[in-house]
């Protein structure tokens, strides 16, 4: 309030003279004026008088709360507790402000359980434990029982007029500034953004246990504390504005300012005291701040309850504008330090600034919450002067956010004021930010101006791409790499919300993501960090930055090609995890207790597989096919068709689908997307508890929503959030059972798009309301059920007439298959026989032959003579022979493959037979040859041919010799004896050919028996042709007849084998159709 301040004109008591324009002052005049407000003399707690009053209460363990042994029900009290001076006479962290907030800790607190908390006040998950729960029970149960029933008496005293008014003394009396009732309230602010505070359970035999809240004695003992500010001589005609001021000169006794005015009203109070009080008074209001933000279950209290006490908040957050506008102080606007870091576990109490800030962020808790101040107006001055004042100094950018906190709360349509400043502004300032209440107010204010048509448009147009990533996915990536998650999750929900609000922001943000922006081709580390970070947050996460990470995660997953871009190692790793917390996979870690956030990762889940990461999760379950996925959802090794009836009928949506599936056969062997995600949701639903829950209230949700019932598919995301919330859109991000609701409506939607007509009509009967369904639509549904039935029956009649048809034909060439078996069989014997019986004979033929052989050598030593007669007559005609010997060059290179094939034939039985057997040929040859040299020549050079022919005849048949070494294995030695002999006669024609190569010199003298010879020689090729046509049909016969013999076997295989499968096939069709025909005949369907 500045010097020019007229009291006789205020407005409702006061602060009717607010200057609503700017300053004429100069702004930079007295720009460090105050700097002393902030406590540092070590000795402030030294000097402790002996007569100070207090009271420290234990707790009462025996007194049902809203009772008090110290009062009775008229608040009269019984006889005056004053204690001694224990409470003031030790150094305590209770002191004052200044010394709780710079050494409060969980060791001076006494309470290892926070001890966590104290390295990192930003991560939820230290203090959401049961330790920490315990401890607020504890602590709820100590106020509620010692101290709740005081607080009320006090309160009831001050607002029926007793005679006797109410004072600090009495305050202290009733044991309020105890050490261990700030202890209390102390522990709360601190676990009360973190569990739910507001109500302690009904206790038998309690008095008023249905009212009593923590709530409701957080504001009994702040207008108790206002009760005792106005108590004085002149307490009937003081206004609310001066006991505002005198209020406020207390507390800045007691927290800024150590040497008082000695004018002021209060002046007479003990400094001490006044130190008490003030840190009750802030430490309640930090809680009344800190349930506001976090408790939705106090609402009701919170209307119920008298508006003096918040039209009191009012005025005394006047007096603090009054003060810096007034005194044109700027360090009442400003932290001490650069930034106000959250850095401690301790609540910001600890100078004039957070405790001005501390009231407007109670006015804007309050004013959320639908609370309506009967000096509305008087604040709205307020508003409009410090505003002024702060944006013509430039300083105090903090302090405006409040400003424009409570300015959108107080008037909603004056968002696009000065070219949409205010809302600008906000946005500045998120991201410097980092005090998780101031953040939790900045984005609520934010949520305000987002829902204005108008800045959405401008913002829509005009908002930067890469500043958008850079503030909601760079800057949160920072938050959750330092533990700072409290941070992360406000900046979320406004994230998620620009997704609906502003269309241009989620592709924008999805093609950064996945690479496809080229303006950050530069930050390509950088992005690829930010991905993977929100995907670790999105699935291996747990609490609320998990779900809200898994809505963004899955719209952005299905605008873009992330999952392309990924390593296979991160694929693998993000996909293991998700089947092993819905239970399709053995998890490595705990197993996952929060049903929102296992029915989330599901819906992140139906993500992953709609943008391409399918493959990755067939392969992860080891390539199982649907009707082995089907089972393991299930979680049951039996499953028959009654047991499966059972599910259809009772289970929740997602194992309702799954029983039908099973039941009619649905893709059995096929995996679709749809068959994945929805057993992925049963399997969920058996492992998670509280899954079952959740689906079951989407069920009767979805039914019972007007919107939703009269469509004729499922209603779109948007649409179904709407239908939730009669006069604005739910938000899944605040919400965590419409986050649940919303998850799986998801999920359940992408089952529908991509199942056939018969599911989707399922699943619209069970989401369909209980009574929509008539008796006559269940008798139309069972007779339909039994008409199938029948049909199918008569099938599998038909069915089993045709197998049996099938039986009897496959029997019959059985039959003949086996006859000609037999017939084959016979032949091969005497096809055996047959050549054992020329092998006989051709080793006879053989003996023979060598007997000649003999002979031949012989008559060859006689015509050695003849060769040196006949050696004048060689030269002559050694011209003429040289063609001849360029022939017998070549007959000499083919002889010397001959010998090589002859040596690779060993073993082969027939082989030899056959060359047996033209050996026989070349012994009559050699008869003849005896009877002349010419002749003996002649029939030489014959063999010398015949073996030729035969060595290719050998190369032609080596094929099917091979079949034929099982049954001449018997004669394996006599062969190999043959083949010795045969070894010596090739020797011999060798030398035969040296004899015939001088012989050559004799072709003049005998050229008469050369022709004839060679005719003769023409004559015996004709009879070996025919012969080895004969051996070839022989040939091609017998492996016709073998393979026809193998393929009719192969044939009859796979005939016993049809067989077998059919007679399974018919078996088990018949128990499916028996089982299923008793259970109609049985069971009515429901």
């Amino acid at each position: 309030m500045g010097r020019e301040a007229n009291y006789a004109n205020l407005y409702n008591g006061g602060f009717a003279t607010f200057p609503t324009q700017p300053s004429d002052k100069d702004p930079n005049a007295d720009h460090h004026v105050r700097t002393d407000f902030v406590r540092t003399d070590p000795v402030r707690n030294g000097d402790v008088r002996a007569n100070a009053t207090a009271a420290d209460y234990p707790p009462i363990s025996t007194a049902a709360y809203g009772t008090t042994a110290n009062f009775t029900n008229n608040a009269a009290p019984i006889k005056p507790v004053i204690v001694g001076s224990d409470t003031y006479g030790r150094v305590d962290i209770f002191d004052d402000c200044v010394t709780f907030t710079r050494d409060f800790s969980s060791t001076t607190l006494g309470r290892p359980e926070l001890q966590k908390f104290d390295r990192n006040p930003y991560r939820s998950r230290y203090l959401n434990t049961p330790e920490c729960e315990n401890l607020v029970t504890k602590h709820c149960q100590r106020i509620l029982h010692s101290y709740y029933g005081r607080a009320e008496s006090l309160c009831t005293a001050s607002v029926e007029g007793a005679s006797r008014q109410i004072t600090f003394n009495d305050l202290t009396a009733s044991g309020l500034t105890s050490t261990d009732h700030l202890a209390s309230i102390a522990t709360l602010s601190v676990l009360g953004r973190y569990h739910s505070i507001g109500y302690l359970s009904p206790q038998v035999g309690g008095v008023r246990n249905n009212t009593a809240s923590i709530y409701s004695h957080v504001a009994n003992v702040i207008r108790v504390i206002f009760a005792a500010s106005a108590a004085g001589p002149t307490s009937a005609d003081i206004s609310d504005a001066d006991t505002a001021r005198r209020f406020y000169s207390l507390l800045s006794r007691g927290v800024w300012r150590p040497n008082g005015d000695p004018s002021d009203p209060l002046a007479h109070i003990d400094r001490r005291v006044a130190q008490r009080v003030s840190l009750l008074y802030a430490l309640c209001l930090h809680l009344l701040d800190v349930l506001l933000l976090n408790d939705p279950n106090c609402n009701q209290d919170i209307l119920g309850y008298e508006s003096e006490a918040y039209d009191f908040l009012v005025c005394s957050t006047c007096c603090f504008v009054e003060h810096a506008v007034g005194n044109n102080d700027r360090t009442i606007c400003s932290p001490a330090t650069k930034e106000p870091l959250d850095d401690k576990m301790s609540p910001k109490i600890g100078d004039c600034y957070s405790l001005f800030t501390k009231h407007w962020s109670v006015l804007s808790g309050l004013l959320s919450r639908g609370v309506k101040f009967g000096n509305c107006e008087l604040l709205f001055r307020a508003i409009k002067a410090l505003s002024n004042f702060l944006e013509n100094t430039h300083s105090g950018r903090y302090m405006l956010m409040w400003v424009y906190c409570v300015y959108l709360r107080l008037n909603p349509s004056d968002v696009c004021r000065g070219n949409h400043t205010i809302p600008r502004v906000l946005f500045e300032l998120m991201t410097k930010v980092k005090c998780v209440l101031q953040l939790q107010a900045l984005t609520r204010a934010v949520d305000i101006c987002m829902r204005d048509a108008s800045f959405m448009k401008y913002a829509d147009e005009r908002m930067n791409p890469q500043k958008t990533f850079a503030i909601f996915v760079l800057h949160t990536c920072n938050l959750i790499h330092n533990k700072m998650d409290d941070l992360a999750v406000p900046i979320l929900q406004v994230l998620y919300q620009l997704f609906d609000t502003c269309p241009k922001t989620l592709p924008d943000i999805a093609s950064a993501m996945s690479g496809a922006t080229g303006t950050v081709d530069r930050y390509s580390h950088t992005v690829n960090t930010a991905v993977e970070t929100f995907l670790n947050v999105a699935t291996l996460s747990i609490g609320p930055i998990q779900v809200i990470m898994a809505l963004i995660m899955r719209r952005i997953l299905l605008r873009s090609d992330i999952i392309k871009t990924l390593t296979e190692e991160m694929r693998i790793k993000f996909v293991r995890h998700l089947l092993g917390v819905i239970g399709l996979k053995r998890s490595v870690g705990a197993s996952e207790t929060d049903a929102t956030g296992v029915v989330s990762k599901v819906a992140l889940l139906d993500a992953f597989v709609q943008s391409g990461a399918m493959p990755d999760m067939v392969s992860a379950m080891r390539n199982a096919n649907a009707k082995q996925l089907r089972i393991l959802s299930l979680h049951t090794k039996n499953v028959s068709c009654e047991s499966l009836h059972r599910l259809l009928c009772v289970g929740d949506i997602a194992t309702r689908l799954v029983a039908y599936d099973a039941l009619v056969g649905y893709r059995s062997d096929g995996m679709d997307s749809g068959t994945f995600v929805m057993c992925a949701l049963c399997s969920a639903s058996r492992t998670c508890r509280g899954v079952d829950a959740i689906l079951n209230d989407y069920v009767s949700t979805y039914s019972g929503l007007s919107e939703c019932r009269d469509s004729a598919g499922l209603v779109t995301e948007a649409k179904f959030l709407r239908a939730l919330s009669d006069d604005s859109i739910a938000s899944p991000t605040t919400d965590m059972r419409v986050a649940a609701l919303l998850c799986v409506h998801a999920t359940i939607a992408s089952v529908y798009m991509s199942s056939d007509a018969s599911r989707q009509s399922l699943i619209q009967e069970v989401l369909s309301p209980k009574n929509a369904l008539s008796y006559k639509h269940h008798q139309a549904v069972l007779a339909r059920y039994k008409a199938k039935l029948e049909s199918q029956r008569r099938e599998v009649i038909k069915n089993n007439a045709r197998v049996d048809a099938q039986v009897r034909e496959l029997q019959q060439h059985k039959a003949n298959a086996t006859k000609q078996m037999e017939q084959l069989r016979e032949e091969y014997t005497m096809k055996v026989e047959r050549t054992k019986n020329e092998l006989v004979n051709a080793q006879s033929q053989l003996s023979s032959a060598n007997a000649q052989a003999q002979q031949l050598d012989r008559e060859c030593a006689r015509l050695r003579t003849q060769v040196d007669e006949l050696d004048q007559a060689l030269r002559k005609l050694s011209a003429e022979s040289a063609q001849t010997n360029e022939h017998l060059r070549d007959a000499v290179s083919h002889r010397d493959r001959l010998k090589l094939e002859l040596s690779g034939l060993q073993g082969q039985l027939e082989q030899r037979d056959r060359t047996i057997g033209q050996l026989r040929n070349v012994e009559a040859d050699n008869a003849r040859m005896n009877q002349d040299i010419n002749e003996l020549n002649a029939m030489v050079e014959r063999v010398y041919r015949m073996l030729i022919t035969l060595m290719a005849k050998h190369r032609n048949l080596e094929s099917d010799l091979e079949r034929s070494r099982e049954e001449t294995a018997q004669t394996a030695r006599q062969l190999h004896d043959r083949q010795t002999q045969v070894e010596d006669l090739s020797n011999r024609c060798r030398s035969h050919e040296n004899t015939i190569n001088t012989l050559r010199v004799a072709k003049d003298g005998a050229e008469s028996e050369v022709q004839r010879l060679g005719r003769e020689i023409q004559i015996m090729e004709g009879r070996i042709g025919k012969s080895s046509e004969e051996l070839h049909q022989l040939q091609t016969r017998y492996s016709q007849v073998s393979q026809k013999l193998q393929v009719t076997e192969e044939h009859n295989n796979r005939l016993n084998e049809q067989l077998e499968r059919c007679e399974s096939q018919l078996r088990l069709r018949s128990e499916q159709l028996s089982a299923i025909y008793s259970t109609f005949q049985d069971r009515k369907p429901y």
